[in-house]
Order: structure tokens, then C-alpha cells, then sequence
């Protein structure tokens, strides 16, 4: 929550207590803030009788016995001093399976209570406070008895007689009406108090304005069912259902245990300064949006059920700037969640998942905070970053997505740390088109055909993070074929990483990129450890390769790398293999314990090997052959169970000065 919102909470209710406290005739209400849960056993108060049944009423005279009279006593309290405590953020731990990702996942939303929702609460107990002083209005479907104090057949009405802090009390029935309420801490809410949505309903057959405008600080709507008329054409659709809206100051309205749903426009519109807690609600089947943030709108939404809207389940625009946690997000025809331009977001604890398009769409310069969320089973990716769009995506288990679990595009530049990916069905993560994102001390691990790729001109930096197949989980979907890809002129820094185990190459580079790949530990491929290819021009350096069932490192069609301070052994074939045209440099490795030569030259392969330390390979220590050529110069070479240097004289042709070779 943001410190301006922080700061309205209390502002807004630090007033005299002793408002309204003076003898005035009226009954009191103390139900609990946005339910108005009734007691009809209570005791007459004064002299006011409150009605919650939608029947014709027989008249007859006040007994403070009655059983159709409320009570509702006056409960002094102490103060509450509100302090902000520090907000603490818990990681969650790294799963070994799906399963103990999504039952951890679960179980940590009932015990990461924020500082925010603590502050809440307290300021929820104070509203009541003030509530309790204020008067109780019903409202009725059927003909109001003229001897019933405070009772109006319809909540518009009811709502021009309130006072502030009153609560209206809506019986069971239909009420068609559009209704305003820009009054401060009026209460509107359902005399039963089942499931969401409740017994009353807030209905009309026009679209000509909001079915609810809230413009006051500190209104309450519960317990309610709010819905457009059935039988509306879409034609006519183009106003939210409800809208909240405040230019001039910033307003706390509370919005919850409601059922929403509409064929108009969204379900909830929140703009200008307004800064409302929706929580516990139903909302759904909108004709566009559920819920939509934009200008400078902040809030919370919280614990709610957000799905079966036909455009984004939620969308926050336009520096918009609220905080989204614990909701399940799911089935939109379109994106579970679409952040656009510059909107800031916090977004944590959500189970976001089902969605056609992105489960979580970020673009247009928008830089939320993404963390700690289960997104998955996308009918597309589950995580799109594009259009300079930028922010941290954090602690997020991200899986069985049908395209890339995360794809990154156009500029973009957040931050993609600790998050478990896994399961993606066409990949792990794709990043292309210039994106400069940072991916660091992620698990990301058998996804289908790749786990990371990288592309189309695309700068990302790469550190920290485990790229594997792990071949133990027996409930895995898919075998990955390959760990990091690099193509298409792609520039990307790839350090300290762990990439391992895969059926293809763990590192393969081609297409004209041109990637760093420094101090990495890249061991155990079905083949190759990194394979190099198509003009490529990698520079590759301070790395531990070794244990792939193919060379460890592969040079192949052209390419140009330049390989140095690298430790390359125990492969089951060759360590360096230099084939079909390729060249480059190798300089300054230590290439040691391979089963065929540590390092082999053919198929016209021209490379520089320079200052080697080449040792005890089960073949031979250097191979060229196949009309190769190149340089072979002051390497020490040693060990080796068959010929140190050994070169085919009758169609290789390489120059060799200066080699130290101990035999």
C-alpha cells in the first residue's frame, strides 16, 4: 500500500468519536462493517422499528418485544492507535514437483497476512465505530407502512435521507434503479447473510450511466447481488456497472462479499484519485473488463474470485497503481491480467490461470511488481512482457503454459528473479526483439523444445539461474531438448549459470548472434555441452564443460568463436571439436580427460589454438584432419594414450610452431 493511501486511511477516521452521540431518538447499528448481519430477537432501543421482510406489513403498535424489531446497542470501545508495522515480504521455497509448488503455494496465502491488510482491519474498526452512531434506514420491494419510521421502497430514496455513517439495510427482492452515493460512510448492505451475492439484487434494464456511482469516502457495499438486466442488448452497453470516482480527493470506498456480473462494459471501474478495498467478491461475465484500474487509481483487491470476462479479468492503466493479492484470476476469454501504460501494480499470492491469451499481459512502459503468484495452463504464455515495458517479476511458480511460460519482446527491460518455470509446452522462456530483461536465480526446467530462448536482436543478461531436464521427475510432461538457444543476431551475457542435462545441446549458439558466456558450469548433455554454429560469434570463456555424451564444446558451419579460459573434460567423445568451415580462436584452455582427442580439427575447419595446457585424452591429445588447417602454436600437450598431435599429411594442412610436447 502505498504511503499516500496509508495516510488517507488514517486522516480519514481520525476524528472525534462523539459525533452523533447526542440523545436523538434513533436506534443504533453495531454489525460488523459490510455485513449487516440481523438479529430479530434483539429489543426495541427508542422508539424506531426496523422491517426486514418484503411482505405486505399488518400494523400495529411498537412492543419491545416485538420479534420484527432490531437492536442495536452502542458499544463504548478505547481508542485504537494505529502504527504501520514493517512489511514483510516471505519468499517461497523452491518446489520439487508441481504438486508441492501449487499445495505450498496454497497454504502460504492464509499465513502471509501483509502489514496493509492488518492496518485494514483496524481501520475497518474504526469506521465501525462511527457507524454505530449512525442511524439504520430499510429498504423494502413492497408497499412501506406509513407508521414504520425509516423505511423506503426504494434504496434511492433511502440513500437521499441517509446521513453519513448510516446504514441502509436492503430486504430480499429486486430493486431496478441506478443509484449514487456521495455521501461519506454510508453502509449498503443485504438484511441476509449467506454466500456472496446474498438475497438482494441490483438490477437495471438501462445502460445510460453506471448502475452504481460511488463518489463518497468510507461507503460500504455488501452482501449484494449487482448485476445488469438479462434480457440488455450489447448494442446499448458502455458504462461500467459499478464506478468509482474521485478527482478532487481520494476516497476509500469497501466493496465486499458481492456478486457482480454484467453484460455491460466492466464490472468495476476505479479512476481519478479513488483508492477502494474490493475484497471477497464474485465477479464475473462481464461484456470487457472485470475490474479496471486507470489514471491514478490505487486500492486493494483481495480474496476475490475474478473470472468469465470476455476482455482482461483485470486491467490497471494509466500510472494506476494498486495492490492485488490472494484473488484466483482465471478463465478470461482474453488476458487474466493486462498492465499498460506506466501503470505500476503490486501483484502477489494470486492463482492466475485458464486465460486465452497472457494469464499476466505488461506492456506500454508499465512497471509492476509480479511475485509470488502460481500462473499457469494459458491458452498462450503465462507471463508477456513487451513495449518498453519493464518492473520485477519475482518468486512466481510459472508452468504448463501453452506457449513460452515467459516471453519477453519490444524493449522490454524487468527483472526476472527466483521463479520456478517449468512445463511450458512450446518453452521455457522466449526473449527476442530487443528485449534487454535481466533473468537471474530462476529454476527453469523441462519445458518442451527448449528452456531458454533467445533471439531477433534480443540484449538479456542471464545469471544465476539452473537451466536443466530433470530426468528423476517422473511426473514431468515433457523430456527438454535443449537449454539455452541463441539466434538471430541476438547479443545476450550468459554467466554463472548451471545448465544441464538436456537431450540436445545445453548451450547452442547460432544465426549470427553473438552471446558472452563466462563462468558458467554446463556438464551432462545427451549432446553436445555447447555447440556453436551459422556464422555465430561467441565469446566463450572461464566456463567448466564436461560429462556430454557429444563434444563438449562443438564448433561447427562457419562460425567464429573465440573460446578461452575454459576447463573441458571427462567428455565422451571429443572436448573441442572444430568442423565444416569453422574457425575462431582457443586459446589458454585446459582441455584435459576426454575419450576421443581433446581437441579435433576437419572438414576445412581453420581455427588458431594457442596456448593450450592439452592432456591425457584416451586418444589422441590433438586430431586435424579432412583438409583442415589453422595454427597449433605454443600449446603443452601431454599424457595423451595415443599421438599428441596427429595429423592426417595427406589432406590437412596446419601450421604448428613452438608446441611443448612431453611425451
Amino acid at each position: 500500500m502505498s504511503a499516500r493511501l496509508e495516510r488517507k486511511l488514517f486522516d480519514s477516521i481520525d476524528v472525534e468519536e462523539s459525533h452523533n452521540n447526542e440523545a436523538d431518538g434513533v436506534n443504533r447499528c453495531s454489525s460488523p462493517f459490510g455485513i449487516g448481519k440481523l438479529n430479530i430477537d434483539d429489543e426495541l432501543d427508542d422508539n424506531v422499528c426496523v422491517i426486514v421482510s418484503p411482505k405486505k406489513i399488518t400494523r400495529k403498535p411498537l412492543q419491545p418485544q416485538d420479534p420484527n424489531i432490531i437492536k442495536r446497542p452502542t458499544k463504548k470501545r478505547s481508542p485504537i492507535k494505529l502504527t504501520s508495522p514493517q512489511s514483510k515480504r516471505r519468499r517461497a521455497k523452491a518446489p520439487t514437483t508441481p504438486q508441492s509448488t501449487i499445495k505450498k503455494s496454497t497454504e502460504s496465502k492464509d499465513q502471509n497476512t501483509s502489514a496493509e491488510e492488518k492496518i485494514l482491519n483496524k481501520v475497518k474498526e474504526r469506521v465501525q465505530r462511527k457507524r454505530n452512531n449512525g442511524r439504520r434506514l430499510v429498504v423494502m420491494p413492497s408497499e412501506r407502512d406509513p407508521d414504520i419510521l425509516l423505511t423506503f421502497n426504494t434504496i434511492s430514496e433511502a440513500i437521499a435521507s441517509a446521513q453519513p455513517y448510516d446504514t441502509i439495510f436492503i430486504s430480499p427482492g429486486t430493486y431496478n434503479e441506478n443509484i449514487i452515493i456521495d455521501k461519506e460512510g454510508i453502509l449498503i448492505t443485504s438484511t441476509q447473510t449467506e454466500q456472496a451475492g446474498g438475497k438482494a439484487i441490483i438490477t437495471n434494464s438501462s445502460s445510460s450511466s453506471p448502475l452504481i456511482t460511488i463518489r463518497g469516502d468510507h461507503v460500504g457495499l455488501s452482501n449484494l447481488t449487482v448485476c445488469l438486466n438479462q434480457h440488455m442488448t450489447l448494442t446499448t452497453v458502455t458504462n461500467p456497472l459499478i464506478l468509482i470516482r474521485s478527482i478532487e480527493k481520494s476516497i476509500i470506498p469497501i466493496i465486499e462479499h458481492c456478486n457482480i456480473h454484467t453484460t455491460n462494459d466492466c464490472c468495476i471501474m476505479i479512476s481519478g484519485s479513488a483508492q477502494p478495498i474490493i475484497q471477497h467478491n464474485n465477479i464475473h461475465n462481464s461484456h470487457k473488463t472485470g475490474v479496471y484500474y486507470k489514471q491514478n487509481a490505487q486500492g486493494l483487491l483481495l480474496h476475490n474470485q475474478i473470472h468469465h470476462n470476455k476482455y482482461a479479468n483485470i486491467c490497471i492503466r494509466g500510472k494506476a497503481n494498486p495492490r492485488i493479492a490472494h484473488n484466483v484470476v482465471r478463465d478470461g476469454a482474453e488476458s487474466g491480467m493486462w498492465i499498460k501504460e506506466h501503470a505500476r501494480a503490486l501483484v502477489e499470492h494470486n492463482s492466475i490461470f485458464g486465460n486465452k491469451y497472457p494469464n499476466v499481459c505488461i506492456s506500454g512502459c508499465a512497471e509492476p511488481v509480479i511475485r509470488c503468484n502460481l500462473i499457469y495452463d494459458s491458452s498462450q504464455t503465462g507471463i508477456s512482457v513487451r513495449e518498453n515495458a519493464a518492473g520485477v517479476i519475482e518468486d512466481n511458480d510459472i508452468y504448463n503454459n501453452t506457449f513460452p511460460n515467459i516471453y519477453a519482446n519490444n524493449l522490454s527491460s524487468s527483472m526476472i528473479k527466483n521463479n520456478r518455470v517449468w512445463g511450458g509446452k512450446t518453452g521455457g522462456m522466449l526473449i527476442k526483439g530487443q528485449s534487454k530483461v535481466t533473468i537471474k536465480d530462476n529454476v527453469v526446467y523441462n519445458n518442451a523444445h527448449h528452456n531458454v530462448q533467445v533471439c531477433e536482436q534480443a540484449r538479456p543478461l542471464l545469471e544465476g539461474n539452473s537451466v536443466m531436464c530433470d530426468r528423476n521427475d517422473s511426473k514431468a510432461t515433457f523430456v527438454c531438448q535443449k537449454g539455452i538457444v541463441c539466434k538471430d543476431q541476438c547479443t545476450p551475457e550468459i554467466r554463472n549459470n548451471k545448465v544441464y542435462s538436456h537431450e540436445n545441446s545445453n548451450v547452442e549458439i547460432g544465426g549470427n548472434s553473438a552471446p558472452f558466456v563466462s563462468h558458467n558450469e554446463i556438464y551432462d548433455s545427451r549432446e553436445c555441452g555447447i555447440y556453436t554454429k551459422q556464422n555465430s560469434k561467441a565469446v566463450i570463456e572461464y566456463n567448466v564443460v564436461y560429462g556430454c555424451r557429444h563434444p563438449n564444446i562443438c564448433v561447427y558451419g562457419h562460425s567464429v568463436p573465440e573460446i578461452k579460459y575454459n576447463k573441458v573434460h571427462d567428455g565422451y567423445q571429443s572436448g573441442i571439436a572444430v568442423k565444416e568451415f569453422a574457425s575462431g580462436v582457443i586459446e589458454h584452455n585446459e582441455v584435459y580427460n576426454n575419450k576421443f582427442a581433446n581437441v579435433k580439427v576437419s572438414g576445412y575447419a581453420c581455427p588458431k589454438i594457442l596456448n593450450n595446457k592439452i592432456y591425457n585424452s584416451s586418444q589422441s591429445g590433438i586430431w586435424i584432419k579432412d583438409y583442415a588447417k589453422g595454427v597449433v602454436e605454443g600449446n603443452h600437450i601431454y599424457g595423451n594414450k595415443r599421438e599428441n598431435i596427429f595429423v592426417e599429411i595427406m589432406n590437412a594442412d596446419p601450421v604448428i610452431n613452438d608446441n611443448m610436447i612431453d611425451h
